[in-house]
Order: C-alpha cells, then sequence, then structure tokens
C-alpha cells in the first residue's frame, strides 16, 4: 500500500502507536461503559428521588413560604458552580444523566424539562398548582466527567508511550542501518571494520553472518591477487626474455618475424595489465577531493589524445583519483583504437550527480549489446578485428564508476558514433571506518 513508510522503522513505529492508540481508546471505552455509565445511572436515581421530594414538600407550603424556599434552593445549588461565567451545551454524559433522570420523573407523572445557565448550573422545572417553578441542580460536569488533572496524565503517559516506541525500535533499527550501510559499501569493493555483535539476538546473528562474510569475501579477494600477482610476475620474467632473445636475433632473422614476436609479447603484457587491474580496482587506495575538469583535461594531454573538451566548472569531487583516472583512460584508448574523429569529453552538473561524455564517430555498439559488453571479457565487433586485448577495458571503466556510487550506461552519440555516459556523485555515501588490517591491501604488481 503506498500510504506505509517505505523504512521498516517507519513501518514499526506506525504500527506501535497505532497499537497505543487503539489500546488507549478501548480502555477509555471499558472506563465510559464500566464505570461512567453505572454512576450516571446511580446519579439520575438520586436526583429523580430527591427532585420528587422536593416536589412533594413545595406542594405543603403556601405561595409566600415556597417563592422563599425557591429562591433559598437556587442559592445554596448556585454556590457550587462559582467561576463558571457563561452556560455550556450539556455534555454527551450530563445528556445521558437528563435523559434518564427525565424517565424516572416521567413514571412518577412529573414532566421535567431542563435549561442550563451562567455557572454551568442545570435548571428543571416542576409544575406545582399549575405554576412552573425552576430548580438549579448541581452542577454536573465537576462530579461526573473524567478530571483535567486524569486526562491531562492519560494523555501524556500516552505520548510517553509512542515516545518510549519509537526510542526502542529506532534502537533496534540503527544496527540495521548500519548493516545496509555497509552492504553498500562492500558492494563497491570497500572492506570496513567489522560490525558490532550486539543488540537483540537475531539482529546480532545477522551481524555476524555479516561479518564472516565479508572477511571470506577479503580473503578470497587477498588470494585472488595474490595469485594475479604471482601469474603476472612468472609470465613477464619469460616475455621478457623472449622480447630480448627476438631482439639480438633481429639481425640474423626475417624482420617481419621479429616484429611479429615483439607485438605479440607487447599484447600479452597488455592482457596481462589488465587481468591485474580488473582483480585489484581501488582496493587500497584512499578517497581525495579532486577537481574533475582539471584531471581530464591532464590527462588527455598526457595520452595526447585529440580529444575535444567542452568542460563546464563542476564542483569538487570526493573520490579514488587513480582509479578514475584508470577508467578514462580505458574509454579513451577504447575510442583511439576502435572508433575515428571526432573525438570529445564533455562535462556538466546535472543535480546530485557530475557527468562525464565521452564521444566518438566510431560504429557504436547495437543496442541489443549494450549490457552484454559492460560484462567482464567480452569484445565488439572492432575490437575482435583490432589489437588483442581480454575485453575488460569497459568492464573495468563499468567497475570503477559502481565502487564510486555512480553508474556507467553506453548509448549512440547524436550524428553517429558511442557515448559514455558517467554519472558521479557529489554526496559520496557516508561509509563505514575503512578496514587496515592487510587483507584489504593488494600487493603491488612485479
Amino acid at each position: 500500500m503506498t500510504w506505509l513508510p517505505n523504512s521498516l522503522l517507519g513501518r514499526n513505529v506506525l504500527l506501535l502507536v497505532t497499537l497505543i492508540v487503539v489500546g488507549q481508546a478501548l480502555a477509555g471505552l471499558v472506563f465510559r461503559q464500566m464505570v461512567q455509565a453505572p454512576f450516571i445511572d446511580r446519579l439520575a436515581i438520586t436526583l429523580a428521588n430527591d427532585l420528587i421530594a422536593v416536589r412533594a414538600g413545595m406542594a405543603t407550603l403556601p405561595p409566600e413560604q415556597l417563592a422563599q424556599f425557591i429562591q433559598a434552593f437556587n442559592a445554596t445549588s448556585q454556590a457550587h458552580h462559582l467561576g463558571q461565567p457563561e452556560a455550556m451545551i450539556p455534555l454527551p454524559v450530563e445528556q445521558r444523566l437528563i435523559r434518564k433522570t427525565s424517565a424516572l420523573l416521567a413514571e412518577q407523572g412529573i414532566q421535567a424539562i431542563w435549561r442550563s445557565e451562567a455557572g454551568n448550573a442545570f435548571y428543571v422545572r416542576l409544575q406545582i398548582d399549575g405554576q412552573s417553578h425552576w430548580l438549579s441542580t448541581v452542577g454536573l460536569a465537576s462530579g461526573m466527567l473524567l478530571p483535567r488533572a486524569a486526562l491531562i496524565s492519560w494523555l501524556v503517559g500516552m505520548g510517553l508511550a509512542v515516545l518510549g516506541a519509537f526510542l526502542i525500535q529506532r534502537r533496534i533499527n540503527r544496527p540495521l542501518t548500519q548493516l545496509v550501510q555497509a552492504t553498500h559499501a562492500t558492494s563497491r569493493g570497500e572492506f570496513i571494520e567489522p560490525l558490532a555483535e550486539q543488540g537483540p539476538h537475531e539482529i546480532a546473528e545477522v551481524c555476524r553472518a555479516f561479518n564472516r562474510m565479508q572477511a571470506e569475501l577479503a580473503d578470497q579477494n587477498q588470494q585472488r591477487t595474490l595469485m594475479l600477482a604471482g601469474v603476472s610476475h612468472d609470465l613477464r620474467t619469460p616475455l621478457t626474455k623472449i622480447r630480448l632473445a627476438a631482439e639480438i636475433l633481429r639481425d640474423q632473422a626475417d624482420i617481419a618475424l621479429i616484429d611479429s614476436i615483439a607485438r605479440s609479447c607487447h599484447q600479452i603484457e597488455v592482457i596481462i595489465d589488465q587481468f591485474v587491474d580488473f582483480a585489484g580496482i581501488g582496493n587500497s587506495e584512499p578517497t581525495a577531493v579532486i577537481d574533475l575538469d582539471r584531471l581530464i583535461a591532464e590527462l588527455t594531454q598526457e595520452l595526447d589524445a585529440p580529444f575535444a573538451l567542452q568542460l563546464e566548472p563542476i564542483p569538487p569531487l570526493t573520490l579514488r583519483p587513480q582509479a578514475l583516472r584508470r577508467a578514462l583512460t580505458n574509454l579513451i584508448e577504447n575510442a583511439l583504437r576502435y572508433a575515428q574523429p571526432d573525438y570529445g569529453i564533455v562535462t556538466a552538473a546535472q543535480g546530485k550527480f557530475a557527468v562525464i561524455l565521452v564521444q566518438d564517430r566510431g560504429p557504436g555498439i547495437p543496442a541489443d549489446r549494450v549490457g552484454e559488453l559492460l560484462k567482464p571479457f567480452t569484445r565488439g565487433s572492432a575490437a575482435r578485428n583490432g589489437p588483442a586485448g581480454a575485453g575488460l577495458g569497459l568492464a573495468i571503466a563499468a567497475r570503477i564508476v559502481h565502487m564510486e556510487g555512480g553508474r556507467m550506461t553506453l548509448g549512440e552519440r547524436s550524428g553517429g558514433g558511442l557515448e559514455v555516459r558517467l554519472e558521479l556523485p557529489f554526496q559520496r555515501e557516508a561509509p563505514t571506518a575503512p578496514r587496515t588490517d592487510s587483507s584489504s591491501k593488494t600487493p603491488g604488481r612485479s
């Protein structure tokens, strides 16, 4: 249902508040039916008997004494209502008392008519010898209704119950919020300090399971990185020997064959670099505040890339600078290898994101292959016919952008070609403290 809060905290607090309010309403209903209603019925019987007795006594008095008696009787009753300056509409409980009393008087042949006046006093009209006489009765609100202090105490108690329920639920929900933040951090490749394994048994068990999972992921990541670093080292040694031997034999063998051997060695090194980069993206690099436009301008100059730059002023970003340089380098090199001019890089600030567009005039990518080409080890048709590679360039770039809390999409450039769109958030999700042990570090390449 759309009216329910989206968060678990909001839904639980709503449930608790509803239960408290319903409970208080039921308590009020029980009080009304079991305490107040019987009290009103007893009061109505007493009041009716008093009025019957007073009417009988008034019927025996001569006219002069009757007038004096009514004046003295009303003055005595009104003394109980001082401080109530205005007449009031009878409340439901008072109306019940009036109806019940009138019914009892009617059984004795007395037709009672009521009115309320200043002081919250209720007057009843009695007929004696054909003349109407108004008698004041005791004010009902002070004797029958829930005292104001009791009502305030009831409301304060309900408010405290709601507040207590909110604070308890927020305390229970806090480790869940930390778990969600830790999960997002882990999905970005960050390894954080273990969560506190405390609180209710179920919550502590979830945090304990998450800590075990993260420790296993960190261990697997370290083993994978060590393995790739070892493979990289073991492969580069014979490659270096092959390249050296080819250079030594350059004057004695076919030049074309020697050049082919050198190109193959270089291609193998490129593939090794991509494997190692993909395995160890940003694992140990700290974040820093960067000037995005300056980073792009410096990078294109270092790569001697003929890209037209349209750089709008972008607020500072907090991210891993070397990882972002790696992502942009991959995109720029892909464009230079597999596409044609004109090349361009555009930056803009759009809402909560800094947007980077890397553009070229190549053959583009079919719409049905966009998602596929962002997966590791997938190459486009132009790449398969061009320089060797492992199909990791776009996957590395997409993974880096995801680790920074953003997203990367491929689309068609206006006028033809490919447009790679990177969206990087200005406000990174507050991370939990990063791990400082060796399991979160990536060994350097040999």
